[in-house]
């Protein structure tokens, strides 16, 4: 997680202080397209937003492994990212472009995760998959241990059924 947050934030800052695109509040003055690059000015860096980064890289590490979850972590994000625009320190596009590279550089960062071995396999039909059933199961991925199959191994041998007796046998009768 701190490797996909980091470098995707690293990359977004370098972006903004290379680009320097200035901020809405200077649009009467420059207008949208006015770029100082190398500016390394608080009013010329704008795009991308590092909060829509910042939060699109979080969203996509937790849906990596939580995938049931990403509707409402993605809607959750956007929400995030279009509030930079709605209070205007940010374009439109600023937050797209943040979030376009806070969801690329995760995928990135699994990619070669995965070639190296480091927590992720390549999967044999394609994609990607956890190292470990412990993991897999605990986070309810599927895989060659699934989580009842655990549960019964911690169990031991299945034990025997209990007869059952009915009330009448109980009190006496037949």
């Amino acid at each position: 997680m701190f490797v996909s947050i980091a470098g995707a934030g690293l990359v977004a800052s370098l972006l903004k202080n290379i680009l320097g695109r200035a901020r809405p509040k200077l649009f009467d003055t420059v207008g949208h397209f006015d770029f100082q690059f190398f500016a390394f000015k608080s009013d010329y860096v704008s795009i991308p937003s590092g909060h829509a980064t910042a939060i699109f890289a979080f969203v996509t590490v937790v849906a990596i492994f939580w995938p049931r979850g990403r509707l409402l972590l993605y809607t959750l994000a956007g929400w995030i990212a279009l509030s930079r625009v709605f209070i205007g320190l940010h374009y439109f596009t600023d937050a797209v472009l943040g979030a376009i590279l806070g969801i690329v550089f995760p995928y990135l960062v699994r990619d070669r995760f995965a070639a190296r071995r480091w927590l992720f396999d390549y999967a044999p039909g394609g994609g990607y998959r956890l190292r470990g059933p412990r993991t897999q199961a605990w986070l309810g991925w599927p895989g060659p241990v699934r989580r009842s199959q655990e549960l019964a191994a911690r169990r031991g041998p299945k034990s025997q059924p209990v007869p059952s007796v009915s009330l009448g046998a109980r009190l006496g009768g037949a």
